[in-house]
């Protein structure tokens, strides 16, 4: 089945989307560049996502900036910092249950 582009007008946002351009932004991307603006494990160990999604804001100045809002079935609402999220069993397991 073939899908139709949702086009969405380019001006008038009340918040302007991280990611204006996808096309352009495939065709510019390289890793050596998305290496430079990664931590990487401690000690250079490789890299994990996990770690670059939360752990490193964690430790430094975000560590109390919003993370993550979960939003229940019932409108329960639920904030975790990257502080919070850092130590959250729950915030794990709902990652692992989105991921699958």
């Amino acid at each position: 089945m073939e899908w139709k582009t949702i086009e969405k007008p380019r001006q008038g946002w009340i918040v302007v989307p991280n990611l204006l351009d996808y096309e352009h932004t495939r065709a510019a991307f390289s890793w050596q560049t998305a290496q430079g603006v990664l931590d990487g494990l401690p000690g250079g160990r490789g890299l994990n996502i996990a770690y670059e999604a939360v752990d490193r804001h964690a430790a430094g100045p975000r560590r109390d900036h919003l993370a993550l809002r979960w939003l229940g079935k019932r409108g329960e609402v639920r904030d975790f910092t990257y502080a919070r999220s850092r130590r959250s069993p729950t915030v794990s397991l709902m990652s692992y249950n989105v991921l699958g």
